[in-house]
């Protein structure tokens, strides 16, 4: 074979260890010349990969990683700008405080028959005890809503269970 003979993108592939589709690639890039012969192709190619080598020229898939690796960084250090400032908040941030809400609502209103039990006995008049009954429900409920409810105790222990419980309905 003569270095100034043509050869196909196929054999030229075969020759330099890669696909003949990367072979067409390599040609569209410029790096390998479509005419020239083989030795001119081979050189020109042996070239580009001394140059990427030494870090003068990259592969175009090298560009596309480090791009998407900058972009990723990028988007990560956004992230944390955001959530230093307040305008972004962790899941599990939000999923304890609001299972915290949760659970002191549930303990308010589960405390609602022993807080009233004596004073409802007492009352013979049956709007009276609605009005007492509905006063304590949305006493829980406003609490609920301004976020001023009062932790109690054992209540870690209860936001934790409540939590692994809507971790395992999850999956």
């Amino acid at each position: 074979m003569e270095l100034t003979e043509q050869v196909s993108q196929r054999q030229l592939a075969t020759l330099i260890g890669v696909s003949p589709g990367r072979v067409s690639q390599l040609i569209a890039q410029d790096i390998i010349p479509r005419d020239g012969g083989i030795g001119v192709q081979v050189s020109a190619y042996c070239e580009h990969l001394r140059s990427v080598a030494a870090g003068r020229s990259e592969a175009p898939e090298l560009t596309v990683e480090r791009a998407r690796l900058v972009s990723a960084q990028a988007d990560i250090a956004q992230f944390e700008r955001d959530e230093l400032d307040g305008s972004l908040i962790r899941v599990d941030a939000v999923r304890r405080v609001w299972a915290g809400a949760m659970v002191a609502t549930r303990e308010s209103l589960l405390q609602v028959p022993a807080r009233l039990a004596a004073v409802v006995a007492a009352e013979s008049d049956p709007a009276a005890v609605h009005t007492l009954l509905a006063r304590e429900v949305h006493q829980a409920l406003l609490n609920l809503s301004r976020g001023s409810y009062e932790s109690a105790s054992g209540m870690d222990a209860a936001v934790d269970e409540m939590l692994e419980e809507g971790d395992s309905d999850d999956q």
